[in-house]
């Protein structure tokens, strides 16, 4: 999926298939980065068709001539924005890349498995629907600044970033004057699934938590049944003001 560009071109979908020196690898982005352009006239990266923002990203790291902590702490001290980025190698080693954005790392250690997701709501929905909540599982710490390697055995080695707050940037992003950043970012990834971000601000302005809109962003009845009931209402309350006019 793209957060930026035409979906219809699949070069600016996610994951990005990426070389860095001779390690391939597949690169995925949750979240928004907004210096992009600037690192483009900059002359950091070289122009490119993909329009997609996390792309510069992948041009980073390649031009690094090699993927590992080093170069991922170069790349995540360079772009700005709310991020975590994974990446997959050809040895089949994922990194984790945790800036701002939400991640939740499970370990189903009987099974030899990793799963992640944006959020727990999310995990939650995914695993009941994978027959996975019937199994033991530990939660994996990954906090802001930090970069995970998940070896093809299994091993996990850490490593860390300093991670440019959000905060010094608020004014370069239209949603957060009114925002805090977990719903800046519920307003920035609900496309992905399919939900227009005003119906995204429709619920947060109703009162509904971040953790509720997550929800309803996995479960679509749930969503347009609540988006109904709000909308009528809000019409009840408009047709009442106005029956009481007369």
């Amino acid at each position: 999926m793209a957060t930026q560009g035409d979906k219809r071109h699949n070069y600016n979908n996610h994951p990005f298939s990426c070389v860095a020196g001779d390690t391939a690898f597949a690169f995925a982005h949750n979240g928004v980065l907004w210096n992009d352009k600037d690192l483009r006239k900059k002359g950091l990266v070289p122009e490119s068709h993909i329009e997609t923002d996390s792309y510069v990203a992948c041009q980073l790291i390649e031009q690094q001539g090699k993927l590992d902590f080093d170069s991922l702490k170069y790349m995540a001290e360079t772009v700005e924005g709310n991020f975590t980025f994974t990446i997959l190698d050809n040895e089949n080693s994922l990194y984790i890349v945790k800036g701002s954005n939400p991640m939740c790392l499970l370990h189903f250690e009987a099974l030899g498995l990793y799963v992640y997701a944006s959020t727990e709501s999310i995990m939650k929905n995914a695993l009941k629907k994978t027959g996975l909540h019937k199994f033991d599982a530990e939660k994996v710490e990954v906090v802001e600044g930090d970069i995970l390697k998940i070896d093809e055995n299994g091993i996990v080695s850490r490593a860390e970033f300093e991670y440019l707050t959000v905060s010094s940037h608020f004014g370069w992003y239209n949603s957060a004057d009114y925002y805090p950043i977990h719903e800046e970012l519920l307003l920035a990834y609900c496309g992905c699934y399919g939900v227009d971000s005003s119906d995204v601000e429709l619920l947060l302005d109703y009162g509904y938590t971040t953790d509720e809109v997550e929800d309803m962003l996995v479960d679509t009845n749930l969503l347009h049944e609540t988006l109904r009931a709000i909308r009528f209402d809000e019409y009840e309350s408009v047709y009442e003001g106005y029956s009481c006019a007369f």
